[in-house]
């Protein structure tokens, strides 16, 4: 049992996750200027989002084709990027939860209209 113990114990050290290899979220906050910049639902829809702000202030623009989403609740907290979607020809609404797994990759929840897991790609405007 304290070998056990001890093995997770060094995982956490080094950054390592229960799998023993996976990348464990960073503890340490990272300027909002970190997920700054155009971002593509990786679910294939074509939704983009861009992500801007000075410190301390965060601000997004959704959109999918012409039609851009009303964006409310956008708040990063150095671990966790949160807002709220609203589609405005449908009023569908979904709140996302993400976190930065990589520079190049948003992960987390939505929920709202669904329940799913979501995943957000960094990629060129």
């Amino acid at each position: 049992m304290r070998a056990a113990a001890l093995l997770v114990g060094l995982a956490g050290l080094f950054g390592l996750g229960a799998c023993g290899g996976a990348p464990a979220r960073s503890l340490v906050p990272v300027p909002g200027s970190a997920i700054f910049g155009t971002w593509a639902l990786a679910d294939g829809s074509g939704i983009l989002m861009q992500i801007d702000g000075v410190p301390g202030k965060v601000s997004v623009d959704a959109w999918s084709g012409d039609t851009h989403f009303d964006v409310s609740a956008v708040a990063w907290d150095g671990r966790r990027f949160h807002a709220t979607f609203v589609y405005p020809p449908t009023r569908v609404t979904t709140t996302s939860d993400l976190y930065l797994v990589n520079p190049d990759r948003l992960e987390g929840s939505v929920a709202g209209a669904y329940e799913s897991r979501e995943t957000w790609l960094r990629t060129q405007p």
